[in-house]
């Protein structure tokens, strides 16, 4: 997730933890790996919901938060842009 630019360090280890308690991933020796569950789930989100899921939007909706932090851009408005998002899905 750091790599990738997503998430917060704050956030990571109860990510993981939400992730494995809903048994969407398990941890073998070589790392985590999604479940069965964990892989139909997120491939009916990828078919329903395409647009809102992917890593690029999670990075961009975060680099809003730490703008709209500093000041550099309106809640408001980022909030807005998220609803008629959301409004636009079938």
């Amino acid at each position: 997730m750091k790599d990738k630019g997503i998430g917060r360090p704050s956030t990571y280890a109860t990510i993981i933890s939400t992730l494995k308690n809903r048994n969407y991933i398990s941890e073998v020796k070589i790392g985590l790996i999604p479940t069965r569950l964990g892989r139909n789930v997120y491939s009916y989100l990828y078919s329903k919901y395409r647009n809102l899921i992917s890593e690029e939007v999670t990075k961009e909706l975060l680099e809003k938060m730490d703008m709209i932090e500093t000041g550099k851009l309106n809640y408001k408005e980022v909030i807005e842009e998220l609803l008629n998002e959301i409004k636009s899905i079938d």
